[in-house]
């Protein structure tokens, strides 16, 4: 406090300057002294409440040990989940397939046959697959339709879930020569759809014997069965 008194051995001081001086040191000597009582309270008060247990460590371990039991019961749930069904696995490959667009289709003649069917091959290469439905159906009711168009017309029919109309065409497609490896295939994953694996299993076993189109996924096929039965 003796540097803040200096100014008072001024003797030359007005009363206005003295007064001044004395508010100054009154305003200095309470910030001080409201300083010490703080500081007090916070030295006596805050390592009680830094150090005050909120749960006691026998509670702690257990919230704990409920916390890991639960994570670990929906890791187990979605990690089973996650692993879809052999009729599930075909639908997924069925959905991801892609029509694709036979361009001989599209440049064959000029009659109304031939027109025809590059309007179905046209719907069915942009996922119209009623719309193509329609025009196969046309081809049908006039005893058109050759073993290419019995084949699409089953695939527009297994892309839209219609599976016993799917195999009907893709027999059909197979007593008129078409495409066996890609029909078998076709057969294969509508029966597996149907859960018909007693016509679906002897398809896929070829399929995997010959090393035909789809051999890889039949086998995919085939484990999941495995799995289903063993659980």
């Amino acid at each position: 406090m003796i540097n803040e008194l200096d100014p008072y051995l001024n003797n030359d001081l007005s009363p206005e300057e003295e007064e001044m001086i004395t508010q100054n040191l009154i305003q200095l000597k309470f910030e001080e002294e409201k300083k010490a009582v703080w500081r007090k309270k916070i030295e006596t008060d805050y390592p009680q409440i830094r150090g005050r247990k909120i749960f006691s460590n026998r509670v702690l371990t257990l919230f704990l040990l409920a916390v890991a039991v639960v994570l670990i019961t929906a890791l187990l749930y979605f990690t089973r989940s996650e692993s879809p069904t052999h009729v599930q696995f075909a639908q997924q490959l069925i959905y991801e397939m892609e029509p694709i667009q036979d361009p001989d289709i599209l440049r064959k003649g000029t009659s109304s046959i031939d027109q025809k069917r590059a309007t179905a091959m046209f719907y069915f290469s942009n996922k119209n697959f009623k719309s193509a439905l329609k025009i196969y159906d046309e081809l049908n009711s006039i005893k058109a339709l050759n073993k290419m168009d019995c084949f699409y017309k089953g695939m527009c029919h297994l892309k839209l879930s219609n599976y016993d109309s799917a195999i009907e065409y893709y027999t059909q497609a197979l007593e008129l020569g078409g495409p066996e490896e890609e029909l078998n295939w076709a057969m294969a994953l509508a029966y597996t759809c149907q859960n018909d694996m007693q016509q679906a299993i002897p398809l896929l076993n070829s399929i995997i014997t010959n090393n035909d189109f789809g051999a890889g996924q039949a086998r995919e096929i085939l484990a999941k069965v495995s799995e289903s039965e063993q659980e």
